[in-house]
Parts: structure tokens; C-alpha cells; sequence
């Protein structure tokens, strides 16, 4: 397998910074289509939502150019979805692989399709590489990236690879941060602002709405003088700094208090740290954890206390995807270990609330 070079690494970090600064999803989707294809080449690149039921499977596309034609290539390629080996694999449960179509096709099976015959040739795609963001039983939200030639390397598997969870997460924040704006706008009397701290490099606070005071007030015990930034806060948000800058994924930080709960998401990184809070109930059924079946299934068995090995020969997949389950599943749920995780999901199941931290 061939070796990332500095060079690589520095060119994603300045990607994912990038990315992290997205401050809503149609600002995210944008940096997508612009941004990613500096990081590996495809022509074209698209953001796809799919969404089934028993009439099919409906395709929207966001990209660059125009590429499809507005109703009838999207109305034939949704009655071509079940040929197409990669999205057939994510319903299945594999989100959070990186998949190509040479994984699970030759050239010859790939242009025996009705999906290539019908669809693809028409755009010369020989290739295709592609990563989930969301994936449900009905919903399905990825990003594909296309070529005209079957070139796609594993080194660029591997870039993408590493920028999955930090896709994910921003692409999480974005939407959180949509969500916020909504709430504040649909709120009575004068025009609120939502949630969200911004503070300079030096920690100084820039914007402090109050509706985030209230919310530190009630999650944190401790308060810095003049009703400041909890220490605590601001110890998280600098290691999630230095997570991003050491490629690792970053997580919300959740805090329980008497039956309800208050999520913080770092979701930007430039000159500025910007915290965005959302409070909401802590009692959660286990599809309001938004994990997809094969990542309740995985947590069934680590609940069971099964090792990643066990666990992987028991569903008959590597040890690798079992870990890639993990780490998909740790950022859902705003967790960092096993024994956090396993616990949440037990008593979301059950409707009880979740353990409490703090800081």
C-alpha cells in the first residue's frame, strides 16, 4: 500500500479546517463540491441525498456542474439504485467504508450493467469512489466522486479514509447549526440569537449570546469569574483543537442535568473558537441515537462484552470494519469509549436516562 507523503497530510488538515468552518449545510455542501476535489481529483463530484419507500428510491444531487438532467437522469438512475454495488453495500450496513467499484466489480461485469449501459456511459464513468455521512433504513446522504477512467488509488482511499469522521462531524455541526437558527427565529417576541459562543485566540469572549449563558449556568457547576467560559469548557474545546490538528475525530461534548441534556459542538476553527450549544431531552429511543442497524448490532455484542475479533467473526466482517463501526458510533453519540457507548445505548433502548458527566 503506498505511503502518505507530509505533503498529503498537510493538504487534508488544511481541507478539514476548512470544512470545520462551515457555519450552515448549504455552506458545507459548497466546500464539498469546491473544496474536496483539490484533495483528490474527480470529475465529477457530487453530494447525494437518496431517500427510499415502496415507490423507490428518489435522488437529489448538488454538484458543481451540470451533470444530470433535472428530472430524467434522476428519475432513470433512481430505477438503476439496485444494481449500483456501492450503495447497495452502505444500505446494507457497511457506512463507513470507503468504497470503489472496482471492490466489487471488473470492468467487463461493470459495462454488462443496465446501470452503465442505461446511465453511466452516457458520462463515460468508469469509476466511482464514495463515503456515507448518514445512512438509515430509508435515508441515505454521500458524497461520490467520479472519473472517466478506473484509476482511483489507495492512497487516495486512505485521504478519504482519514477525512470520514471529520466529514461527518461537520457534517453534523452544519446542521446543528441550521437547527439553531430555526429555533431562534421561530421564538417569540424580538429576534433571538442561537446559541453560540465565539471566542478570539487569546479566549476572549466575542460573541456571548444570552441564551448561552443560561445554558452554561445550568450544566456547569463551576463558572469562571464574571460569569465567564467554564475552565472546563475551555479545557475541552483546546484538546478538540488538538485533535483536529492531529487528524483525530472530533466528538460533541454531552452534559446530563435532571432530565434533559446540553450538547456543545466545536464548529469552527480559524482565528476563532466557536462553541454552538443545543439543549434537548436525555431520554432517547435507540433509533434517536441515529445509529444504523449494523452499528446496534455491533453494539449489542460489545455490550455482551466481545472483543472487536469476536465480534468480527461473528458478523463475518474484518476487524478493521468493526473498528471503523466503533469510531462512527463513538461520534454519533458524542462518547469516546466502549463502556460510555455500550451504556447509552442500554438505557436509550430502555428510555431511561443516560449516565451523567461533567466537568
Amino acid at each position: 500500500m503506498e505511503a502518505l507523503k507530509p505533503l498529503d497530510y498537510q493538504q487534508l488538515l488544511d481541507f478539514l479546517h476548512r470544512l470545520y468552518a462551515a457555519r450552515s449545510l448549504a455552506e458545507y455542501r459548497a466546500k464539498i463540491i469546491t473544496d474536496l476535489p483539490r484533495l483528490v481529483r474527480a470529475d465529477p463530484i457530487g453530494y447525494n441525498e437518496l431517500e427510499r419507500d415502496q415507490a423507490g428510491v428518489r435522488l437529489t444531487v448538488f454538484q458543481a456542474t451540470a451533470w444530470f438532467q433535472p428530472h430524467q437522469d434522476l428519475e432513470l438512475f433512481g430505477r438503476l439504485v439496485p444494481e449500483h454495488p456501492l450503495i447497495a453495500r452502505y444500505w446494507m450496513g457497511g457506512s463507513d467504508e470507503v468504497l470503489k467499484f472496482s471492490d466489487f466489480l471488473s470492468p467487463r461485469d461493470y459495462h454488462r450493467l443496465g446501470l452503465y449501459q442505461q446511465y453511466f456511459r452516457r458520462f463515460e464513468i468508469e469509476d466511482q469512489m464514495a463515503v456515507t455521512l448518514l445512512t438509515g433504513a430509508r435515508n441515505l446522504i454521500g458524497i461520490a466522486l467520479c472519473r472517466t477512467r478506473r484509476n482511483f488509488r489507495e492512497r487516495e482511499r486512505q485521504m478519504l479514509a482519514l477525512a470520514r469522521p471529520h466529514l461527518v462531524q461537520a457534517f453534523h455541526n452544519a446542521r446543528a447549526l441550521d437547527a439553531a437558527r430555526r429555533r431562534a427565529a421561530e421564538g417569540d417576541g424580538a429576534p433571538a440569537e442561537p446559541p453560540l459562543i465565539v471566542l478570539d485566540a487569546s479566549g476572549r469572549r466575542l460573541i456571548y449570546p444570552e441564551s448561552a449563558g443560561r445554558l452554561l449556568h445550568k450544566y456547569f457547576v463551576a463558572r469562571s469569574r464574571g460569569g465567564g467560559i467554564p475552565a472546563g469548557l475551555m479545557r475541552w474545546a483546546a484538546a478538540q483543537r488538538e485533535a483536529m490538528n492531529r487528524l483525530q475525530p472530533c466528538s460533541p461534548l454531552v452534559l446530563e442535568r435532571e432530565g434533559s441534556r446540553l450538547v456543545v459542538r466545536w464548529v469552527a476553527q480559524e482565528e476563532f473558537t466557536c462553541l454552538l450549544l443545543a439543549e434537548e431531552p436525555a431520554t432517547a429511543s435507540g433509533a434517536r441515537l441515529d445509529l444504523s442497524p449494523r452499528e446496534i448490532e455491533v453494539m449489542q455484542w460489545v455490550g455482551q462484552g466481545k472483543t472487536n475479533y469476536e465480534i468480527a467473526a461473528i458478523l463475518a466482517i474484518s476487524v478493521r470494519t468493526v473498528q471503523k463501526h466503533l469510531e462512527n458510533i463513538f461520534v454519533k453519540l458524542g462518547v469516546e469509549t466502549r463502556t460510555a457507548a455500550a451504556d447509552r445505548v442500554w438505557r436509550a433502548q430502555r428510555g431511561g436516562p443516560a449516565s451523567e458527566n461533567s466537568l
